[in-house]
């Protein structure tokens, strides 16, 4: 338990643009697998749903995991995407490797991994081998800008079709998304969260993804509080992300809710994503059609049509 407070502290005072080191030893892994895998795992599934939400006939069946820890991407993805069959996870933390490899054996998951312990931009520099998907997740922030910057031209190389960076979704988090986005759109296509292959630059992206805690987890996070009070079942994650392709998206939407939806008087004020700018765009409690569609609109929900939203009195 003690070393989940000190691991907590670790991320919570972790410096941008700092090369840093979270995890030391196997007891920091097993506090890891405790404190952040479940959150880890809601992040990459959350922000891989919806690349596939626009993509739906989109089917990987290699990955690249970068920072892979303990395969927390291959468990998300071996169920989001059942055409994926072989993952590679690199890692340059040997403890978190053989918890992974003992997890995902144990879980008898349908996809074959290979296991790599080293720097995570070392082996694909040396290795030509291409992959339908590459996951970069909660990684950059452990790296410095010049590191980053590395790391991403190395990796999209190796990417086939798509290369999702996810980070947490902080204001930190956010803006390393938003350089990894402004550095890859001039080689490939932004592909989510952004629409129509726009960058849209200085705003705080980000998203949520709520999740069940495991037993063990809800214990460890009981211990952290100061209330007595049971700690929830239940956590919401935060995250920040940018999928960049060598493939078009199938559907071209005409926004992305980026916020949650302010119920204000006689009105719903929703912050919007558009294919070249941020709005605050109200939706009239008068348009009944589109003031019904709005108050279902989840964060992160795409939406498809302005008509769902503006309606034709508007212009």
């Amino acid at each position: 338990m003690d070393r989940a407070h000190t691991l907590h502290r670790r991320y919570m005072e972790q410096a941008q643009n700092k090369q840093q080191t979270h995890l030391h030893d196997e007891l920091d892994a097993l506090a890891y697998l405790g404190l952040r895998a479940s959150a880890t795992y809601a992040q990459i599934f959350g922000a891989v749903a919806a690349v596939a939400e626009i993509m739906p006939s989109w089917q990987p069946q290699t990955l690249l995991d970068l920072g892979s820890g303990p395969g927390t991407g291959v468990w998300a993805l071996s169920s989001l995407l059942p055409s994926l069959a072989e993952a590679t996870c690199i890692d340059q933390n040997a403890h978190l490797l053989a918890l992974g490899q003992k997890i995902i054996s144990d879980a008898q998951l349908p996809v074959i991994v290979t296991w790599q312990q080293g720097d995570v931009i070392q082996p694909i520099e040396r290795d030509e081998t291409q992959y339908d998907l590459i996951v970069v997740a909660n990684v950059l922030n452990e790296l410095n800008a010049e590191q980053r910057e590395k790391l991403l031209e190395t990796a999209f190389k190796r990417c086939r079709q798509l290369m999702i960076v996810v980070e947490p979704g902080t204001p930190i988090g956010s803006a390393i998304a938003q350089a990894a986005a402004a550095q890859l759109a001039p080689a490939g296509r932004l592909i989510a969260p952004y629409i129509d292959n726009n960058f849209v630059e200085e705003y705080f992206l980000h998203f949520p993804q709520r999740f069940t805690r495991p037993e063990f987890a809800r214990r460890i996070r009981q211990e952290m509080r100061d209330s007595p009070l049971m700690a929830s079942d239940w956590e919401e994650a935060k995250y920040s992300y940018v999928a960049v392709g060598k493939i078009p998206p199938e559907e071209t939407p005409w926004g992305r809710c980026i916020g949650p939806i302010r119920l204000m008087n006689g009105y719903l004020e929703l912050p919007m994503l558009l294919k070249d700018q941020v709005v605050q765009l109200k939706v009239m409690k008068r348009h009944k059609q589109q003031y019904a569609f709005a108050k279902k609109l989840r964060w992160g929900q795409l939406v498809m049509q302005r008509e769902a939203l503006v309606h034709p009195s508007l212009g």
